[in-house]
């Protein structure tokens, strides 16, 4: 194998399938990236086994070949090299490779790529189309409230969910859950479900990109997905069970609905939740005529209140929230302004943006009652 490539597209393309890269495991070849020189393109590929990342580019081909090498330092080499051209060597009989910039020369010892595991097809159960911008907001919106405990990994997915004229991306933890959904257009698939790892759609999100005219391609089949753009391919395991019943979760009214300023808002709980000190991370929320008022209270350190001016309509009310449910919920938010609904003290609240065009809401359960279902 020999090529040779620019410094900024290799390290581009490393930097994106690393992510995949074992950090450490009892496979050391895991660790790794795949690199293969066919036919005037680079193809790089990583794996951990949960989630495989590949990446293809255009090089200049003196000689065809593949090699595995160690992605830590694969990485580190190239980042560390000037711009430029490198120039890329290896010796496929000892899996050694020579890497060349300018008067830099490094050797890197790999691995045998036929001990690679080969690279996975999804054919048969359906394909999907999913603008890159439009992607990326819905997991930015949904993907936080997941749940990082393994004792139940129905609640580590976010669902996605064709329904043949929208998409749904969902995701709870039990406290709190995100929704957000779209119309797509009618040919973009056959309705399904697929339940995908926490972590997969946060890796996703850091890949494709704003502003992207190219859609992203989701296809399901075997338990597995990839979303692929014209350069990347992201592949998954899928996660087995079912998900909650989230349609029954959201409130179909309100007894009180309050119009805010998102940033206001958001600052006020950010400055409350200093002395929100306690477990649940509570704070009182009380909402009267044309202002709402938050409080928290730590004995041993001191207390807080915050009044923020705001359009109230419906009953005057009091409930509590953990104040970090609020905050990330808020900062996902890019709207100048929320709806703040509240259905009781002990009813879910419900934060939503104001204004047409983005459907998407964040539920929070009190800290007092049960969890979601």
């Amino acid at each position: 194998m020999h090529i040779q490539i620019d410094r900024k597209d290799f390290l581009e393309g490393i930097q994106i399938v690393q992510r995949a890269a074992a950090g450490s495991t009892t496979l050391p070849i895991l660790t790794g990236i795949y690199l293969s020189a066919r036919e005037g393109q680079l193809e790089m590929r990583a794996t951990d086994n949960d989630i495989g990342i590949e990446y293809s580019l255009p090089v200049q081909i003196r000689e065809e070949g593949e090699v595995v090498l160690p992605a830590k330092y694969l990485a580190e080499i190239v980042r560390r090299f000037k711009p430029g051209e490198i120039n890329l060597q290896v010796a496929e009989d000892t899996c050694t490779a020579i890497l060349e910039s300018g008067r830099s020369s490094f050797q890197l010892l790999g691995f045998p790529p036929a001990n690679y595991p080969e690279k996975p097809f999804l054919e048969g159960e359906g394909s999907w189309q999913v603008e890159q911008s439009l992607l990326k907001e819905m997991i930015r919106q949904t993907a936080f409230a997941a749940s990082q405990d393994n004792m139940r990994p129905i609640l580590t997915g976010v669902l996605m969910f064709f329904t043949g004229e929208d998409l749904e991306v969902v995701a709870t933890d039990s406290h709190r859950l995100a929704f957000y959904r779209t119309a797509l257009p009618l040919e973009t698939g056959e309705e399904a479900k697929m339940l995908i790892p926490r972590r997969t759609m946060e890796e996703l999100a850091r890949i494709i990109q704003d502003g992207e005219d190219d859609p992203v391609t989701i296809q399901m089949a075997g338990g597995q997905v990839s979303f692929s753009t014209q350069r990347v391919r992201l592949i998954s395991r899928l996660i087995e069970g079912k998900f909650i019943d989230y349609r029954q979760v959201l409130p179909a009214g309100y007894k009180t609905r309050v119009r805010l300023d998102t940033t206001e808002f958001l600052a006020a709980v950010e400055r409350a939740a200093i002395l929100t000190q306690d477990r649940a991370n509570s704070l009182r929320v009380e909402v009267e005529a044309d202002l709402i008022k938050l409080f928290a209270n730590t004995p041993e350190v001191g207390k807080v209140e915050e009044e923020i001016q705001a359009e109230v309509n419906g009953e005057n009310t009091s409930i509590s929230f953990n104040s970090r449910y609020l905050i990330e919920a808020l900062r996902t938010i890019e709207e100048p302004e929320i709806y703040f609904d509240i259905t009781g003290s002990v009813s879910p609240g419900i934060i939503r943006p104001v204004g047409e065009g983005k459907d998407y809401l964040h539920l929070i359960m009190p800290v007092t009652t049960r969890a979601v279902p």
